[in-house]
């Protein structure tokens, strides 16, 4: 997701209203891409079935509620990287405790404020930005000298084969140099 508004966001509540507000909301912020959920079942086989960079999640539904699908969502490792903020009209402090404890990103209640739901989107999508980078870093960088590692070396080795080829002569003769040294 290199622009956040081309983040894949899921609407999950069991009230239509709610999800045309938000969806509506969230269209407004530039958000183009927003899928919905009329309950937690559906909410785990979209999940399943697309990966998602947001997931809105209300907590008070019939049948699976928001905790159960938290609880689902982190328990599988296919899914569990996808951050939730869980929405509700509850204002009891228990229940946004055991929605942080249970992996929540965080919590938006009801009714939506507009500028809680921008700042807390963007942040929640910030963040997982960030998280991604650093995934990336951790993979093609060596921990210990901060230099590219065996994964890193061949990816910086496939660029400039690219750049070697944009910059072949009028023959298609390309000069390249590669000198590796391990230590």
């Amino acid at each position: 997701m290199s622009d956040l508004a081309d983040a894949q966001i899921l609407v999950v509540d069991d009230n239509e209203d709610n999800r045309f507000t938000l969806g509506r909301r969230l269209k407004r912020e530039g958000y183009k891409s927003i899928d919905y959920a009329e309950d937690g079942a559906v909410a785990l086989q979209k999940l399943r079935a697309k990966p998602y960079d947001l997931v809105l999640l209300d907590i008070m539904m019939p049948g699976i509620d928001g905790f159960q699908v938290l609880e689902e969502v982190k328990g599988d490792q296919r899914i569990s990287e996808a951050p939730i903020v869980m929405i509700s009209a509850l204002s009891e402090m228990d229940a946004v405790v055991r929605a942080i404890e249970l992996g929540a990103e965080d919590h938006l209640p009801k009714p939506f404020n507009p500028i809680l739901l921008r700042a807390r989107v963007n942040s929640t999508l910030e963040k997982r930005r960030l998280r991604a980078i650093a995934l990336e870093r951790a993979r093609t960088t060596d921990s210990s000298t901060g230099l590219p590692n065996k994964r890193g070396f061949m990816e910086l080795m496939r660029k400039a084969a690219a750049r070697s080829q944009e910059l072949s002569d009028d023959e298609g003769h390309r000069t390249a140099a590669v000198l590796r040294i391990d230590v």
